[in-house]
């Protein structure tokens, strides 16, 4: 890849499915990665028929930006109350031996 081709976009992508899995993991970065394009997929899929429908008070394209917001918020979440990963452990984010 050349370092033009990469965007803010794909760090926010790639520093979800990082902190998502658990850094300090073999598999960790893998499942993170299944589940974050899993629910990025199922969410541009879902908002923009709800908003075409008329479930949701925008438009199919604003509904498509709802689902960074999503992520985002669940990425803050995840850095509050899991910042270890999904298979990380705890004891890896103490500095006490």
């Amino acid at each position: 890849m050349i370092p033009g081709s990469y965007s803010t976009s794909l760090t926010f992508f790639l520093w979800t499915i990082l902190l998502l899995g658990g850094a300090a993991t073999v598999l960790g970065p893998t499942l993170g990665a299944v589940l974050f394009w899993v629910v990025f997929a199922f969410l541009g899929a879902l908002l923009p028929a709800m908003a075409n429908a008329g479930y949701l008070p925008m438009s199919g394209a604003q509904a498509d930006v709802v689902r960074y917001i999503v992520i985002g918020v669940v990425l803050m979440l995840i850095v509050i109350f899991r910042p270890q990963g999904i298979l990380g452990n705890k004891r890896e984010m103490t500095f006490v031996k």
